[in-house]
């Protein structure tokens, strides 16, 4: 937990989601799961540059509040990732720019649980 200026305090769990929880007159209120709806969030307009495909995983991660799992063993530096903002972009349209770069399967295990199969890294 972390307390913020403000009186927030923030809460990061296991499966990357974050709770804020804000009292306003002695109302607490909860913002969502996504790390993108969270000012100040290190990679706020989601946009990479280079970056490693399990950095880029971990983001899309926290920014769309989802699990996804990794299948099969890579040297993910050698698998970068560029693009411009896509902050405003909804997920499963970033889900079909990662297909047609990677020429990989995704598999939908339940509402916010993906897997990332038979990745080509270029």
């Amino acid at each position: 937990m972390v307390s913020l200026e403000d009186g927030s305090r923030v809460w990061l769990n296991d499966h990357s989601s974050l709770t804020v929880k804000k009292t306003l007159k002695n109302q607490k209120l909860e913002l969502g799961t996504g790390l993108g709806q969270i000012p100040g969030w290190a990679n706020p307009i989601l946009s990479f540059s280079n970056a490693p495909f399990d950095k880029v995983v971990k983001d899309l991660e926290a920014f769309f509040g989802v699990s996804i799992a990794l299948v099969g063993e890579k040297d993910w530096a050698k698998c970068p990732f560029t693009s411009g903002s896509m902050a405003t972009t909804k997920f499963e349209d970033v889900l079909i720019v990662l297909r047609l770069t990677y020429e990989m399967e995704v598999e939908k295990k339940g509402e916010k649980e993906y897997r990332f199969l038979k990745i080509r890294c270029k």
